[in-house]
């Protein structure tokens, strides 16, 4: 160890973590569960920030107007969605009223979204069925030519 005492901390817990295998002293085992798992913990969630969390932020960070008219309608309409989607999970405010109006909207936005995505994995996997189907009959099978 060259005189690296440090080097007995990680020893010790990864000792420790075989501890689970005795009646007596599995609960020491706990101690070396708890270190590993909050430090994925922290690590994983600096790492869904910057890696997803702020990515989106500024994916939604868009100018209303750009100069193109389409652009403008669709940067807006984004806009629009994302924030009342947004207020339909504000649950600290009774949807009644504006917020009430604002939530139904943002339910509207989030089914066709939803629904957009379930379109296309049904897309993708016929397409993937298709394939399947026109290899056996074609290539393997020789029915089709």
């Amino acid at each position: 160890m060259r005189g690296d005492l440090i080097l007995l901390i990680p020893f010790t817990l990864g000792v420790l973590l075989f501890s689970r295998f005795t009646k007596n002293f599995f609960w020491l085992s706990r101690w070396s569960m708890a270190l590993i798992i909050g430090i994925f913990a922290g690590i994983a969630i600096i790492g869904y920030g910057t890696g997803d969390l702020i990515l989106q932020i500024h994916a939604n960070l868009l100018p209303l107007w750009t100069g193109n008219w389409f652009e403008s309608l669709n940067n807006f309409i984004l806009i629009l969605g994302v924030v009342t989607g947004l207020v339909y999970f504000f649950f600290s405010k009774e949807h009644k009223g504006l917020v009430g109006s604002g939530a139904k909207v943002g339910i509207w936005f989030l089914m066709v979204s939803f629904g957009a995505s379930f379109g296309y994995t049904v897309m993708s996997r016929m397409s993937l069925l298709i394939g399947r189907i026109y290899f056996l009959m074609g290539e393997w099978l020789q029915i089709i030519k």
